[in-house]
């Protein structure tokens, strides 16, 4: 079953330099209200968005302090994903990393794709079953486990993968669930 992907879930870095922390603090947050005017402006609902205090270090070398921080938001409308990554730079971001696809509804779709597997292994048990002159029974037990099919990096958010990889391609979204079906042969 295929899944075409509802949203995006990114995160934003941001990052200023400055002689005086208050004033690399100060201009991190005027970015980050700059950079979530464009988000808003793109669609990304304020309920979307979350954002990070400014963490402030000092270069040792430099002697600047460096302001940084992060915003965490969910985009519904990924045909605009490509331009507002251009425009999210354009504006000062450091870094759009961490970028998901997903869906709104993901408890629904696991439980089509697990109805589906499970009637398909029914099928097939069936079939087995008269191929060897047996009867076919009743279902003894069945079982879901997930299948991590490649590295899938982690999130500062709640991000739901559906139990298995998700592709960073926009396209789609590749699920891996394995499903256990033992019945009765008799």
């Amino acid at each position: 079953m295929k899944v075409i992907p509802e949203k995006a879930l990114f995160s934003i870095t941001t990052l200023s330099v400055d002689g005086s922390a208050q004033r690399a603090i100060s201009s991190n947050k005027q970015l980050n209200n700059n950079l979530i005017a464009v988000l808003t402006q793109n669609g990304v609902l304020d309920e979307d968005i979350t954002y990070s205090y400014p963490e402030v270090s000092v270069s040792a070398t430099q002697g600047n302090y460096q302001a940084a921080s992060a915003i965490n938001a969910s985009l519904n409308d990924i045909s605009v994903l490509d331009s507002l990554v251009s425009e999210l730079y354009s504006a000062g971001a450091a870094s759009v990393s961490e970028i998901y696809f997903t869906v709104n509804n993901p408890e629904e779709i696991e439980k089509k794709v697990i109805d589906l597997a499970v009637k398909k292994a029914k099928k097939r048990a069936g079939e087995i079953a008269r191929s060897s002159g047996r009867l076919f029974g009743f279902s003894r037990a069945i079982s879901v486990t997930s299948k991590e099919v490649g590295e899938v990096a982690s999130s500062g958010g709640d991000i739901y993968r559906l139990g298995g990889l998700i592709n960073t391609h926009p396209s789609s979204i590749a699920v891996k669930r394995e499903v256990v079906v033992v019945f009765e042969v008799r």
